[in-house]
């Protein structure tokens, strides 16, 4: 994502924060002075503010830990100032895989809770007595971060996109209908609260003992793109079905040595407008990839350096039989824009993602 700061990682996993989180920790700031916050009650509203985001990634950590155990890979979480995404390299392909990936998240959730809660039954002598209190006081920091993570772990399981919810009540109807139907009837749900939150927002409607907020006009509004995006996505996968990558791969390609030289191989591409090029050694057998403005940025410095010297060696392999749906996801989430096609171990033809794009945008208008 870009403007992001790497945090580090975790079990292998990146961890990023957006820019424009900042944003928030200074807006927090300054509500925090308007309401008469001392310097010490700022700091510790923007130390519960970090530590909420702390449970945040460890609600994302669970997504990406479920999703390992089903051999799916996690791509990096980013944190945003509305919560977190973990970014999976590939979706899961059947209902339970999507239910228990859902559900790790506000597992998480309700686990910190798990932990935190015996000691407030220590720290606070007199039971739960700062439960409706919001000062910023030293003693009901732990009970706030406890509320809160239940706040989480519960609102997560509304029934609508982009909540986890959403994707758990979708798998447990993908279990007696299609994933396509089973999204249709979540859209649906998720265009119903959006709805109400609007109305809500806009004070049509009144809920008993809360107050109305325009903010929840932008919340409602959020929720309903979130979900249109989500049938859209659905709904190509849909209209592509069985659709497999022999149908899109290029078989007409070329192939560059191994032990070429860049000027040579620069010659080569003025019949040829690929972006990228397998490379194969002096038995044919591919040993990696170039990108062919690789090729004519170096060829003018260096005429003479081979093939072999500059190529990528870490490629990843298809074969015709694939699904669509499923490679376009990959390529996709991990930018790859080109990719060679085996059938057992003979070359067959080259993947490339901007043809892969256009027949899923030509499926996307129903043709």
């Amino acid at each position: 994502m870009n403007g992001s700061l790497k945090l580090g990682q975790v079990f292998g996993i990146p961890i990023r924060l957006h820019w424009s989180f900042s944003l928030l920790l200074i807006y927090m700031a300054y509500a925090g002075r308007n309401y008469g916050y001392s310097i010490n009650g700022i700091l510790w509203l923007l130390g519960f503010i970090l530590t909420i985001f702390l449970c945040v990634i460890l609600h994302e950590l669970g997504h990406a830990i479920a999703a390992k155990y089903f051999g799916i890979e996690t791509q990096s979480i980013d944190i945003l100032p509305i919560g977190g995404v973990a970014s999976l390299k590939t979706a899961p392909k059947k209902p339970i895989e999507e239910f228990s990936i859902a559900l790790a998240g506000p597992l998480m959730n309700g686990l910190i809770a798990l932990c935190i809660f015996p000691f407030l039954l220590w720290l606070i002598p007199n039971g739960l007595r700062y439960f409706d209190s919001i000062n910023p006081y030293r003693d009901n920091f732990l009970l706030l971060i406890f509320a809160t993570n239940i706040l989480l772990a519960v609102s997560n399981l509304i029934p609508a996109f982009p909540m986890d919810g959403s994707r758990v009540l979708r798998a447990i109807l993908s279990m007696k209908m299609s994933r396509y139907f089973a999204t249709g009837i979540v859209f649906f749900l998720s265009a119903c609260f959006s709805l109400f939150l609007i109305l809500w927002g806009m004070n049509i409607i009144q809920v008993p003992g809360l107050n109305t907020n325009p903010i929840l006009i932008l919340i409602g509004g959020f929720f309903l793109m979130s979900a249109r995006k989500e049938f859209q996505h659905v709904q190509v996968i849909h209209r592509i079905g069985a659709s497999t990558i022999d149908e899109v791969m290029d078989k007409d390609f070329l192939l560059l040595k191994k032990e070429d030289r860049l000027l040579d191989a620069s010659k080569a591409l003025v019949s040829n407008t690929a972006k990228d090029y397998l490379v194969v050694d002096e038995n044919n057998d591919p040993v990696g990839m170039l990108a062919r403005e690789d090729i004519l940025q170096k060829v003018t410095s260096s005429p003479q350096q081979t093939i072999g010297e500059i190529m990528e060696n870490r490629f990843h392999k298809l074969r015709p039989i694939e699904k669509v749906n499923e490679i376009y996801f990959l390529m996709a989430h991990n930018h790859l824009r080109t990719l060679p096609v085996f059938n057992d171990t003979t070359l067959v033809g080259m993947l490339y993602f901007d043809d892969l794009r256009k027949f899923v945008e030509a499926k996307k208008k129903g043709k």
